[in-house]
């Protein structure tokens, strides 16, 4: 595989994030700072077109049918105990006049280009192996039985496969990075919503863009 895997990743990787957000049979999608600092915004606009893939599915493991409202944000109503969606954000370009929007090949003068995905995968019960995301973060602990305080281990895959070497943050800090076996332990902190993050950095075609950048998102809830 053609990887580029630098740990400095890890700051432009968690920047923001996604979450999905329960209104009795809707969920929000959201890209922001769930728990913001100083100064960031929780909610940070995006254009609902960047969502390319959303699925929901039953207890038994059943796809649903859906209504997707294509707003900001994102509303998706049904019986959803698993969600999924796909965010494509385009390509990035960093030049001398500054961050534009656009290809490495649209613009004058580049120095550095990167496309960016995003994946989301929110849990209203525990399913212990990954569903089928590119990039996909699993918890093969019971979230639903556990207390503020234990461990729970997660897996994160590429492509069906463990990850090793990759950045994981929780609640929007790194706390380290998976093992040979693509896990990582983390000591669960808070009641409500939890975030799961990780990210992975590829080469790109150096035409339109110098990099893939991918980030994955779990969200769940301890109660």
């Amino acid at each position: 595989m053609r990887w580029i895997l630098p740990l400095a990743l890890t700051v432009s990787a968690f920047s923001h994030q996604l979450w999905m957000e329960r209104e009795g049979d809707t969920l929000l999608l959201h890209y922001g700072h769930l728990k913001p600092a100083p100064g960031e915004e929780r909610y940070v606009r995006y254009e609902p077109s960047w969502v390319k893939h959303v699925a929901c599915y039953d207890a038994e493991g059943y796809q649903q049918k859906i209504s997707v409202i294509h707003t900001y944000p994102l509303r998706i109503k049904g019986n959803c105990k698993v969600a999924v969606a796909t965010l494509w954000e385009g390509y990035w370009t960093k030049t001398t006049e500054g961050l534009k929007k656009a290809a490495k090949d649209e613009v004058k003068e580049p120095i550095e280009s990167w496309a960016s995905y995003g994946y989301v995968k929110r849990l209203d019960l525990w399913v212990p192996k990954p569903i089928g995301q590119e990039l996909e973060i699993t918890p093969l602990d019971d979230f639903t039985k556990a207390k503020v305080g234990e461990k729970l281990t997660f897996l994160v895959t590429y492509r069906g496969r463990p990850l090793a070497n990759v950045p994981v943050s929780y609640n929007g800090h790194v706390v380290g990075t998976t093992d040979d076996r693509g896990r990582i332990n983390i000591r669960l902190k808070e009641k409500g919503l939890n975030v799961v993050e990780t990210s992975l950095k590829e080469m790109g075609d150096g035409k339109k863009a110098d990099y893939i950048i991918r980030e994955a998102t779990l969200v769940f809830e301890i109660h």
